[in-house]
C-alpha cells in the first residue's frame, strides 16, 4: 500500500515538474521538431529516474513493516534517552547544592543504570543499579524501588549472557 502511494507521489511530482518546464522552455523554441523532441527528452528522464530511484532494491526493506517498527522504536528510545539526560542533569544539580541527598544519588545512580541499559551496556548499568541498591533506605517505598531494580539486574545480566 505504502509503495504503491509513493509511486503516485513521485509520478505527480514527475507530472508537475515537467509541466513547469515545459510551460518555461516550449515558448522559447520555435521548431515543432524541438519541442516534440524535448518533452519526449523529459518524459525519458523521468522515466529513467523513477527507473533508477523509484524501483531501488532498498525500498522494499525500507518500507516492510519490521523496519516502520525499528524505525518507531529507535525514535521513542531517542525520546526516552533525551528525558534521561533532562532528569540527570536536574539531579546532578540536586546533588552540587545538596551532596548530602541521598534520594537524588541513589536516584541519579538509577536513571544512570537506565540510560547505559537502553544503549546495550548492561555491566555498566549493573554497576550503577548496585551502588544504587546499596544507598536505597529501608523504607516501604524503597523496598519497592529495590524490588524493581533487582529485575533490571536479572534483565541486564540475561541480555549480557544473550550477547
Amino acid at each position: 500500500m505504502i509503495n504503491n502511494i509513493n509511486t503516485i507521489i513521485f509520478w505527480a511530482i514527475i507530472i508537475m515538474m515537467t509541466a513547469m518546464a515545459l510551460g518555461f522552455v516550449l515558448p522559447w523554441l520555435q521548431s515543432k521538431r524541438l519541442k516534440i523532441g524535448f518533452s519526449f527528452l523529459i518524459l525519458l528522464a523521468s522515466f529513467g529516474a523513477y527507473w533508477q530511484l523509484g524501483s531501488g532494491p532498498m525500498l522494499p526493506e525500507y518500507y516492510s513493516k519490521e523496519a516502520q517498527i525499528l524505525r518507531h522504536r529507535q525514535d521513542k528510545t531517542r525520546i526516552l534517552l533525551a528525558d534521561l539526560r533532562k532528569k540527570e542533569f536536574k539531579l546532578q544539580l540536586k546533588i552540587e547544592e545538596n551532596p548530602d541527598d541521598i534520594e537524588a544519588q541513589w536516584n541519579l545512580l538509577n536513571v544512570k543504570g537506565i540510560y547505559a541499559y537502553q544503549l546495550g551496556y548492561y555491566p555498566l548499568a549493573v554497576e550503577y543499579w548496585q551502588k544504587a541498591l546499596e544507598l536505597m533506605p529501608d523504607t516501604v517505598e524503597g523496598n519497592v524501588f529495590k524490588n524493581m531494580i533487582k529485575n533490571l539486574i536479572e534483565n541486564a545480566k540475561i541480555n549480557l549472557k544473550q550477547d
